[in-house]
């Protein structure tokens, strides 16, 4: 509950930004933000931060954001989120990398998944999107293995990552 109310906060200053009169961001019966007309947005938490990003509808299709703790991904947990191309490509990285590099393979994903969203209101698993890092760049694309329309099969996201606080933040416009 207090993540929720720290999210709405974000949500609310993220509005002020765009001198936006100060309003609620009620979540939907689908548990995602209800942004005020003409606006899009984003919102991310993790146990001790929280963010948010807005949009004018029109400037910007989507805008996704996810904020995980910076340690390695749970163990069991690749085969569930990677598909077999990203878990092969996790084996040519040094161990000292592979926890990293799996859990922000999980917050690309989290993060395109919430750009497509509000367009599409198209549920997915983690198996309906490929992530290709350049993890030396801060860059990553994600791409669209299942319809999702508007968006097609194959479409490509591209997408930015970065590690501060003790945090991997993903964020992805579309």
């Amino acid at each position: 509950q207090a993540e929720f109310s720290a999210g709405r906060a974000a949500a609310r200053a993220a509005l002020a930004t765009l001198a936006h009169p100060a309003c609620a961001v009620p979540a939907n019966t689908d548990r995602a933000p209800q942004w005020p007309v003409g606006i899009i947005g984003s919102i991310t938490h993790s146990a001790t931060a929280c963010l948010a990003a807005v949009a004018r509808a029109g400037s910007l299709r989507g805008i996704g954001l996810d904020l995980e703790p910076d340690e390695p991904l749970p163990e069991g947990l690749e085969a569930e989120i990677l598909l077999p191309g990203e878990r092969a490509w996790l084996a040519t990285r040094s161990m000292a990398e592979r926890g990293f590099l799996a859990r922000l393979l999980f917050s690309a994903k989290e993060a395109a998944y919430k750009a497509q969203y509000p367009a599409s209101g198209a549920l997915f698993g983690f198996d309906a999107m490929q992530i290709d890092l350049a993890s030396e760049t801060g860059h990553f694309t994600a791409v669209l293995g299942v319809p999702a329309d508007p968006y097609p099969v194959g479409m490509t996201m591209a997408g930015r990552f970065a590690r501060c606080e003790g945090h991997i933040l993903t964020a992805v416009i579309l």
